[in-house]
């Protein structure tokens, strides 16, 4: 009976220790849990917080979880997303051959993959190009692994590196086609990096020559300055101009540039444009306008010289004139005076009225006045004006002139007409009389 109660006392002493033991290794699971628990919150907080696109799955690949920056950009929901296979996401938009074989073939003999790029048409955001990553990670209970995968839409990168791209060739094409000579220079002590064939055809330096080099190396020897002090007038201007500027060749030559210093965020841009044509043409016609301005001067000596000239010719017309007017009215109408007081026939005193009307004509100018106004008269056309001016009728100019008295009324349509009275109610012996 004692050995009975012994066995008794040690089995419930067997029992105690296996009870605290099992209680410690509960305790012990359930701070592990906990554990878990806290870092599986923790890490998920970290999940929802980055930026890009993160999805947990589980090895056979179906959905544990995914970060909030997923369902944003795929325009999904926890509920048709958790738990499911990842191929059958979003009506199957995940079900992407190059996916499955990273998952399916890679991931499990590499454990991860990085920068795996893949372009797809989702049917929630259209064409996009992402960049996959992913990790296998084992728990911390069991032999089940998670995989985690990282997805980064790289979609506007890569369009604004083949937009970069584009630009680049664009400008590699423009700098190695121009017509200007173009040098890039590094910002640091301006060492040339990059020359363009119209610089080493203009300056007679290969590219190798040029390149590492200074401008003062290359024939530039007018002095721009301090370097640094240059690029900060650079940073705040954008750009820098240099006119009229000497270079000499390899070959000794020197001719004349204007430079252009533009600032190229990396680089300075140096363009060079050869303007000896330009100050070629500007000798031209520098010499152009001397040689004008001195012509100019002779014709005003000259124009002068005739203006005396014909000052001292109109001089001596005058004085002609009146001499001529003189001797008329001295020696010529005081016998016509006389002759009109002997007895002539009717002829012979139409003829003397004629004689001293011309005469007169010839002494008060009006005859010359009116032949330098209009010289497309006629030696008739002036006879008729000359009656009409003095208060002849048709029918007596007719007579005097012995015409017709039509022929006299054309004379007078035509005088009308190259006077300027045509078609105007203007007496025409009033308008000769302004002659006088």
């Amino acid at each position: 009976m004692e050995e009975l109660q012994t066995r008794l006392e040690a089995t419930e002493r067997r029992l105690r220790e296996a009870n605290e033991l099992l209680q410690a290794q509960i305790a012990e699971r359930k701070r592990a849990e906990e554990t878990f628990q806290k870092a599986q919150e923790y890490a998920e907080s970290i999940i929802n917080t980055v930026r890009e696109p993160l999805i947990a799955l589980d090895q056979d690949l179906r959905v544990v979880s995914v970060s909030r920056s997923f369902y944003e950009v795929f325009k999904v929901n926890p509920k048709e997303t958790v738990g499911q296979l990842i191929y059958d996401l979003g009506n199957k938009q995940w079900d992407i051959p190059k996916l499955r074989e990273l998952l399916e073939t890679v991931l499990p003999e590499k454990a991860t993959f990085d920068n795996y790029e893949v372009e797809h048409d989702f049917a929630t955001i259209g064409r996009r190009i992402m960049l996959l990553n992913a990790r296998q990670i084992k728990r911390a209970f069991g032999k089940e692994r998670i995989i985690l995968l990282a997805i980064e839409d790289i979609t506007e990168r890569r369009r604004l590196e083949i937009l970069l791209s584009e630009s680049e060739e664009r400008y590699r094409r423009l700098f190695e086609t121009a017509n200007d000579g173009i040098l890039l220079l590094e910002k640091s002590e301006g060492n040339i990096t990059h020359a363009n064939p119209a610089v080493t055809a203009m300056l007679g330096y290969s590219k190798e020559e040029c390149i590492g080099n200074k401008l003062q190396n290359i024939g530039f020897s007018h002095d721009i300055g301090d370097f640094h002090e240059i690029m900060h007038t650079l940073d705040r201007s954008g750009i820098i101009y240099y006119d009229d500027v000497p270079i000499k060749t390899k070959a000794g030559q020197t001719f004349y540039v204007d430079i252009y210093l533009v600032d190229r965020a990396r680089l300075v841009q140096c363009n060079i444009r050869d303007i000896t044509e330009r100050k070629q043409a500007e000798e031209a016609l520098r010499k152009s306008e001397r040689e004008l301005k001195s012509k100019t001067e002779n014709l005003e000596e000259v124009n002068a010289a005739l203006n005396v000239l014909l000052k001292r010719v109109e001089e001596g017309r005058i004085e002609l004139e009146e001499k001529i007017l003189s001797n008329i009215r001295e020696l010529v109408l005081p016998y016509i005076d006389r002759l009109k007081k002997t007895q002539l026939s009717d002829h012979q005193t139409s003829y003397l009225t004629v004689i001293e009307t011309n005469l007169d004509n010839i002494a008060s100018s009006f005859l010359y006045h009116l032949k330098m106004r209009y010289l497309n008269l006629t030696h008739r056309e002036l006879q008729v004006a000359s009656l009409v001016k003095e208060g002849k009728s048709t029918k007596e100019i007719a007579g005097l002139l012995n015409i017709a008295i039509k022929t006299v009324v054309f004379h007078r349509n035509s005088l009308r007409n190259k006077l300027g009275l045509k078609n105007q109610n203007a007496n025409l012996r009033a308008h000769l009389l302004t002659f006088t």
